[in-house]
């Protein structure tokens, strides 16, 4: 029964080091604040597009955006970029992401109004002055130190409760 607990434990120990490695909590987009104003200039064959939105952070801090950016006349997209930024909340739960984008277009005359922007994959990150990879990097490694001090320590156990049964 000891070795069931003692398994439970373990079990229990590396899901919790697991769950902590990535313990920052990422903000997300604050959905139907998309606002945009496009503008079609014959004369210079360009569509002018400005664009913003809402997104929620957490905690204060800096944070990593990157979004993808469409911009559609009907159901045809025209154009499309992707966008990585930081942003600062400045004490705010919310805040507000605003640009210009000028797109070359040479093709035939279109109405404003049929012209849409529309913003994807908004993905934001607490800000890392260094790779991604090291906080997965640092959690395995607490997990994996963890790991082998519990397997360890049920070896040495189980090793001696076997030298006590044959004394």
């Amino acid at each position: 029964m000891k070795k069931v607990k003692i398994l439970f434990l373990t079990i229990l120990a590396v899901l919790i080091c697991f769950s902590c490695a990535g313990c920052a909590r990422d903000g997300r987009y604050v959905q139907d604040s998309l606002e945009y104003k496009c503008s079609w200039y014959d004369i210079l064959d360009e569509i002018g597009a400005r664009y913003s939105f809402e997104i929620e952070l957490p905690n204060t801090g800096k944070y990593e955006l990157s979004y993808s950016v469409f911009l559609y006349y009907g159901n045809r997209e025209i154009s499309s970029k992707q966008v990585t930024t930081t942003v600062t909340p400045n004490g705010e739960e919310t805040v507000g992401v605003s640009d210009y984008w000028s797109v070359s277009y040479s093709g035939s005359n279109i109405v404003e109004s049929g012209l849409q922007v529309v913003v994807r994959d908004v993905r934001v990150t607490a800000y890392k002055s260094d790779d991604s990879y090291s906080g997965y990097a640092i959690g395995y490694g607490v997990a994996g130190g963890l790991l082998l001090v519990v397997s360890t320590v049920i070896f040495i156990k189980s090793k001696s409760k076997k030298n006590d049964l044959t004394v």
